[in-house]
């Protein structure tokens, strides 16, 4: 298929996947008026919430698990107990998330820090941090 030359209506994987009735990670495009279109997550906010343990995608590859113990500034969290995935092992991130195919995945322990701004998306973490 051979998107539009604006890129509207130009669709995700997601929906492609469905398309063909097949399982999706449900990432949807959203406008942002001025900004363009980008893809967001559909289960639950783009925004960790303090109080939970989550998977945060911050972009570029790096995502981190958790325990959301503070929102510091407008976009900024402090992470406890928290780990990198550093490899997935095949794993997609939302059953990482679940708790499924975590011990084919690697993780770098780095206790306390600081994510944000930018958040791909971030959902609760199920179970123990690794």
């Amino acid at each position: 298929m051979k998107p539009p030359a604006d890129r509207s209506g130009w669709p995700v994987y997601a929906d492609w996947l469905e398309e063909r009735g097949e399982r999706s990670s449900q990432w949807r495009l959203f406008e942002v008026p001025g900004y363009g279109q980008f893809t967001q997550f559909q289960e639950g906010k783009i925004m960790p919430v303090v109080g939970k343990r989550m998977l945060i995608f911050c972009g570029l590859s790096f995502a981190f698990c958790g325990d959301v113990a503070e929102q510091t500034g407008p976009f900024t969290f402090r992470l406890d107990n928290a780990s990198m995935v550093v490899r997935t092992g095949g794993t997609p991130w939302d059953d990482l998330a679940r708790g499924k195919g975590r011990e084919a995945a690697t993780f770098r322990k780095y206790g306390t820090i600081h994510v944000g701004p930018q958040f791909s998306f971030s959902c609760e973490w199920v179970g123990d941090l690794p």
